[in-house]
C-alpha cells in the first residue's frame, strides 16, 4: 500500500440505511421495517451521497488492489472526511445532546469494526509469525482505542512495501474522525446559543489552521506525520462541516447545481488518476479532491440537480450502502492473502481478494450493521458496546502478554521474524529546532544544536546509525539531520522537494559550531537516476552517476564551510523486506526463496561509480570512510542473513544490534576522544 500506506474509513461518511434520521440513512425498502431508531432528527437522505460515497470507496479498494490507473485512489479517505464532516455537523446542529451523539456513534462504529476484527484475529491466529502478531495485538488495541493513526504514524510510512501486509492498517482513518469527534461536538455545545453565528467563524480559523499545518509538514518531508494525524486532516472534516452551517448560500439553480457537482466528480476523478505515491500529501494537494467532494455536497443540498440520476443511481446507491463494510473488510482480506503469498499477488488473486471483499461487506452490513443500528435499547446499545469492547481488549491484550505464541514455530523462524522494524527511529520528544526545520538531539541534554559536537546527516539511513555514533561519542552530544527519502546534498537534488530540504539544511550545518559532520544515505535508491530520465534502463557505466556527483560536490561544500567530512562506507542491501519475507519463506516453504546475500564482485560492479567516489576523495584527503562494509561483505560474499539473524531490520536499514556492533569501527575512525569536562 503502500502509505503512505493513504488508506481511510469514515465512519459517519459511511452512514446510511433505513429512515431519514441523523445517522443519514435512506428511507426503508418495503421488506425493510426496523424498530424506530433512538432520537431521529430532520436529516433528509440524499441518494447522491451514496453514490459520492461509491466514488470514494471503488477507488480506495481498486488501489489497494494494485490497480495501477487508480494509483491516487486513496484520495477516496479524504472524500470520506469531507461527507463526515457534513453528516455530523448536521446531526450535531439539530441535536447537540452529547450522550446520544456518543450513543450514535457507537452503534455505527463497533459492531461492524469488531465483527471485522474478530475474524481477523482468527486469521492473524494462523497465519501471522510471532513479530506479526505481536504487531496486530498492538494494532488491534490501539483501534479499540481509536489511535491506531499514532501508532502506524510511529511505525511506518503508509506506502511503505511492508504496511501491505499489516492486516489493521486501515483503522488509522477511524483514529483521525474519533479524536475530532472528542473536541469537535465540546466546540459546538460550549458555543450554546451563539453557535450559528460564531460556529462558522471557528470553523474557518481551525480550517486554515489545520490546513498550515499539513502544508506545513508536507512541505517540510514529514509527510507521515501529515497523513496520519489529526490535525493536520482536521481541515477536510472540518470543510464538511462549515458546508452544514448554511454559511454557504445552497445551490437553487438546477443547471448550477449540476455544472458544480460535474465540477466536483472531475476533481475527484482527476485526482485519483494523476496522483500516486510520490504525491507530496496531504495539503495543497488534497484540495481538488476536498473541493471536489464539497461541491457535490453543496450541489444537492436544497433538492436534485441535473447529475443527481447519475450520483444516485441504484448500482452506486448499493455500493454506497455497504461502503463502511467494505472498507473495514477489503483491506484485511488483501492483506492477509498478501502475507500468505508473499511475492506480489497477481491480478486473478488481487480480483479475487476484492470479489471475497464485496460479498462480506454485504453479509456484515445486512447481518451486522442493520440489526445494531435499528436496535431501539439505549441499555442494550451501551452494554453490548461495553462488552465488545472488553472481549477485544482482552484479545488484545493476551496476544502482547505471549509476544506473539512464538512456540508455533520454529526458533530460527522467530529470531529472523523478530529482525523487522528493529532499526533505531529519533522519539518525538528528541526533536529539537533547526532553524525553519527540526533535528533530532543526540546525548545533547541542551536541546541546542549549536552546542553539539557532531552533525550526522542525511536520508533516513543516516538515523539507523545512531547507536553506533553513540559508541564513539564518550560524552559528547551529537545532533541528526535527516530528511526521509532524500540524500544529503547541496546546489540541487533527485527531486526539487529533497533539494528544497537538503540544501537548506546544508546551509543550516555550516552555520553549527561543531566540525565534524558524518554523510550517510541510501545508495541503491539512486541506481537508476540515469534511466529513469531517459525513459530507459540505466546504462551499466552510469549507475549512481548523478548521486555520485551530488556526494562529491556535497563533500566539497562542507569542506568549503570548514567542516571535517566523514561518510559511512556504502553497502548493498536487500531492497526488499528481508526479514519479514524469508521468515515466512521459512514458515510456509520450508526454505529461503528471495536473495540472502550478493557476492562482493557483483556488489563493487554494480556500485563502482559510488566506489570510484568515495576512493577518490579520500585520496584528495577530502573525506574519510567510516568502514561499515566488512559487516556486510566477508570474503567473497555479501551476505544479509549471519548467525541466523537479517543484517536489515527492513529493505535496507540495519538492526539495532548491528549497528550498535559497528560502534568500535566508528569510534576508532572518529577519534572522538572524551569529553572535555
Amino acid at each position: 500500500m503502500s502509505s503512505t500506506t493513504h488508506n481511510g474509513s469514515i465512519v459517519d461518511s459511511f452512514i446510511r440505511p433505513s429512515t431519514v434520521n441523523d445517522h443519514g440513512h435512506r428511507p426503508a425498502a418495503a421488506d425493510d421495517t426496523p424498530a424506530a431508531p433512538l432520537q431521529p432528527s430532520k436529516i433528509a437522505y440524499r441518494a447522491d451521497i451514496d453514490g459520492l460515497r461509491a466514488l470514494a470507496i471503488v477507488p480506495v479498494v481498486l488501489f489497494h488492489a494494485g490497480v495501477e490507473l487508480f494509483r491516487g485512489g486513496f484520495v477516496g479517505v479524504d472524500v470520506f472526511f469531507v461527507i463526515s464532516g457534513f453528516l455530523i455537523t448536521t446531526g450535531l446542529l439539530q441535536d447537540s445532546s452529547i450522550t446520544r451523539f456518543y450513543e450514535r456513534r457507537l452503534r455505527r462504529i463497533l459492531p461492524a469494526l469488531t465483527a471485522m476484527m474478530t475474524i481477523s484475529t482468527v486469521a492473524a491466529l494462523v497465519l501471522l509469525l510471532p513479530g506479526d502478531l505481536l504487531a496486530f495485538g498492538k494494532s488491534m488495541g490501539s483501534a479499540l482505542l481509536f489511535g491506531s493513526n499514532v501508532y502506524f504514524w510511529r511505525q511506518s510510512g503508509y506506502f511503505a512495501t511492508i504496511t501491505e501486509t499489516w492486516p489493521l492498517l486501515h483503522t488509522w482513518s477511524l483514529g483521525v474522525e474519533e479524536q475530532f469527534y472528542i473536541f469537535f461536538p465540546l466546540c459546538i455545545l460550549v458555543l450554546g446559543r451563539w453557535r450559528r453565528r460564531v460556529l462558522p467563524i471557528a470553523i474557518v480559523a481551525m480550517m486554515i489552521a489545520s490546513f498550515w499545518a499539513a502544508q506545513f509538514l508536507v512541505g517540510n518531508m514529514k509527510g507521515v506525520m501529515a497523513f496520519y494525524l489529526m490535525p493536520s486532516r482536521a481541515w477536510e472534516l472540518l470543510t464538511g462541516s462549515l458546508l452544514a452551517t448554511g454559511i454557504i448560500p445552497a445551490v437553487r439553480n438546477r443547471v448550477i447545481g449540476a455544472v458544480a457537482a460535474l465540477a466536483g466528480v472531475a476533481m475527484i476523478v482527476y485526482s485519483v488518476l494523476a496522483y500516486s505515491a510520490t504525491t507530496p500529501f496531504p495539503g495543497l494537494s488534497a484540495i481538488p479532491p476536498v473541493l471536489g467532494s464539497a461541491l457535490i455536497i453543496w450541489a444537492g443540498q436544497k433538492g436534485e440537480h441535473g447529475l443527481s440520476p447519475v450520483l444516485g443511481a441504484a448500482p452506486l446507491r448499493f455500493i454506497g450502502l455497504i461502503s463502511y463494510s467494505l472498507y473495514l473488510w477489503h483491506w484485511p482480506i488483501l492483506a492477509f492473502v498478501r502475507y500468505a503469498y508473499i511475492d506480489p499477488i497477481t491480478p486473478v488473486i488481487a480480483t479475487v481478494a476484492v470479489a471475497a471483499s464485496v460479498v462480506a461487506a454485504y453479509l456484515s452490513w445486512r447481518y451486522v450493521e442493520r440489526p445494531f443500528r435499528h436496535m431501539n435499547s439505549r441499555a442494550k446499545i451501551w452494554s453490548w458496546s461495553a462488552a465488545a469492547g472488553a472481549v477485544m481488549a482482552l484479545a488484545s491484550l493476551a496476544l502482547i502478554v505471549g509476544n506473539g505464541f512464538p512456540q508455533r514455530f520454529s526458533p530460527a523462524i522467530v529470531a529472523l521474524n523478530a529482525d523487522q522494524d528493529d532499526s533505531w527511529r529519533c522519539g518525538p520528544s528528541s526533536f529539537v529546532r533547526l532553524g525553519a526545520y527540526y533535528a533530532c538531539a543526540i546525548d545533547l541534554p541542551s536541546r541546542d544544536p549549536r552546542k553539539a559536537d557532531v552533525i550526522l546527516w542525511g536520508d533516513s539511513h543516516a538515523q539507523m546509525y545512531v547507536p553506533a555514533l553513540r559508541a564513539a561519542l564518550h560524552g559528547r552530544s551529537a545532533v541528526l539531520v535527516n530528511a526521509y527519502g532524500c540524500a544529503p546534498t547541496v546546489n540541487g537534488g533527485q527531486d526539487a522537494n529533497c533539494a528544497q530540504i537538503q540544501n537548506r539544511n546544508f546551509r543550516e550545518i555550516a552555520a553549527l559550531p561543531a566540525k565534524t559532520v558524518i554523510l550517510a544515505q541510501n545508495w541503491p535508491q539512486y541506481r537508476k537516476e540515469v534511466g529513469k530520465r531517459l525513459g530507459r534502463a540505466t546504462p551499466p557505466d552510469q549507475r549512481f552517476l548523478p548521486a555520485a556527483r551530488r556526494f562529491a560536490e556535497t563533500v566539497d561544500a562542507l569542506n568549503a564551510a570548514g567542516k571535517t567530512v566523514y561518510a559511512v562506507a556504502a553497502i548493498p542491501n536487500p531492497e526488499y523486506e528481508l526479514p519479514s519475507v524469508v521468515s515466512r519463506d521459512l514458515a510456509f516453504h520450508g526454505r529461503p526463496r528471495h536473495r540472502t546475500g550478493v557476492t562482493n564482485a557483483a556488489f563493487r560492479q554494480d556500485f563502482a561509480n559510488v566506489l570510484d567516489t568515495e576512493k577518490r576523495l579520500m585520496s584528495d584527503g577530502k573525506l574519510s570512510l567510516i568502514d561499515v562494509r566488512k559487516f556486510v561483505c566477508r570474503r567473497d560474499v555479501c551476505n544479509f542473513i549471519q548467525s541466523g539473524h537479517s543484517v536489515f531490520a527492513d529493505h535496507g536499514h540495519v538492526t539495532n544490534a548491528f549497528a550498535r556492533a559497528m560502534g568500535p569501527t566508528f569510534d576508532a575512525t572518529l577519534r572522538l576522544g572524551p569529553a572535555k569536562p
